[in-house]
């Protein structure tokens, strides 16, 4: 955000929070950072708020942080900038809120950040309410905003559209149309990783607690739940624990997850047809651009291999993988295989050589395959 802020150097702007406690966190970040910037929230003395509001106006404050309290009714034609935080509750809040940008006819700029936890709080809050006919109101308004978020056409088209108007392509103005060819990335064998990994934990533990699991992790709890035992621990260490949070957000916002009651995330019907390789899932490369674990590699990446010896290791996974009742690649992957075919190892210290063979799937799988390249 910081890059964004630069770029609007001495220009106002507001930037909104989801809860006061953010709102003063963020106030207090910017100040440290040099920028002029006050915060704005109802928990402040009117008084305070009356100074901040008007130091505003004036342009002796440049930024104010602020919760959607702030900006009804106000009066500032040169705001050059709205950013927020969290997703808003609806498409209407988020037309009010950024409209407050630019009107004075010059250009101006909206920033919408988001996570899957966004979403997660907003459904808590409506949940709170007894009223089911407002709950479900509120929900496919918050489906509304979250598909807007998410999408990938134009946004201006879209909020026309949500409005009952009918507009062509904004060209040159949204994300999405700046970038229309932006690379995307295939995570269906990570998806199914983590899928696997959250119906095989029994479908009661948080995100946290699953990724432990995919990475091997030697936590107290996954030991003492004896979930280091499972097909799938330690399948996922090539990938960072940030890369998993990510996975794991887009699964929510697809909605092949859900969080039940007690926050553990459970399978949706979308969640069982990718784990059974009836769908795929598609993600913006940049959204993973944390670089993996880097995993030394023993063959290059494009090598020759013996085909009918890869086609006996393929058989054996087959076999394994069906008695086991998992998908082939969490036994290895056809790349894993395909080294093995070039390598032939002998040894366990020759088979830890190969990439994607690490101790746990030696432990499990190992013996079987060096029997049948030593035959």
């Amino acid at each position: 955000m910081r890059d964004f802020l630069n770029d609007h150097e001495n220009e106002s702007g507001i930037v909104y929070a989801f809860s006061r406690k953010n709102v003063e966190a963020i106030a207090h970040y910017l100040q440290q950072r040099g920028y002029i910037a006050a915060p704005y929230h109802a928990g402040l003395p009117t008084q305070e708020r009356n100074n901040t509001f008007h130091a505003f106006v004036h342009d002796e404050v440049k930024i104010i942080v602020a919760t959607i309290a702030f900006g009804m009714g106000i009066d500032k034609s040169n705001i050059r900038f709205v950013v927020h935080m969290s997703l808003p509750k609806t498409i209407e809040n988020y037309y009010q809120e950024m409209g407050r940008a630019g009107r004075d006819g010059d250009s101006a700029d909206v920033v919408l950040l988001f996570g899957a936890s966004d979403i997660l709080q907003q459904k808590r809050f409506i949940d709170m309410n007894d009223e089911e006919n407002y709950k479900t109101h509120m929900l496919q308004k918050l489906n509304s905003i979250h598909r807007y978020a998410t999408s990938e056409t134009c946004r201006h088209q879209q909020v026309a559209e949500y409005f009952g108007d009918v507009m062509q392509s904004c060209g040159t103005h949204c994300d999405n149309c700046l970038e229309p060819d932006y690379e995307k990335r295939d995570i269906t064998t990570e998806a199914q990783m983590l899928l696997s990994a959250i119906y095989r934990t029994g479908q009661m533990f948080g995100k946290n607690y699953v990724i432990d699991v995919l990475r091997g992790s030697k936590e107290q709890k996954v030991l003492a739940n004896n979930h280091d035992e499972l097909s799938v621990y330690g399948i996922g260490e090539k990938f960072s624990k940030k890369q998993w949070f990510v996975v794991c957000d887009r699964m929510l916002e697809i909605e092949a997850l859900h969080v039940n009651e007690h926050q553990g995330l459970v399978l949706t019907n979308s969640g069982l047809s990718i784990l059974k390789g009836k769908e795929k899932v598609l993600i913006r490369a940049d959204r993973l651009n944390v670089k993996a674990k880097t995993v030394k590699k023993s063959a290059p990446e494009i090598f020759e291999y013996d085909s009918d010896l890869f086609e006996s290791l393929r058989a054996l996974r087959h076999e394994i993988a069906s008695e086991q009742g998992v998908p082939a690649y969490i036994v290895f992957g056809d790349k894993t295989l395909k080294e093995m075919a070039v390598l032939r190892p002998r040894t366990k210290e020759t088979m830890l050589q190969v990439g994607g063979v690490g101790e746990v799937k030696f432990e499990r799988y190992g013996k079987a395959f060096l029997k049948l390249l030593s035959e």
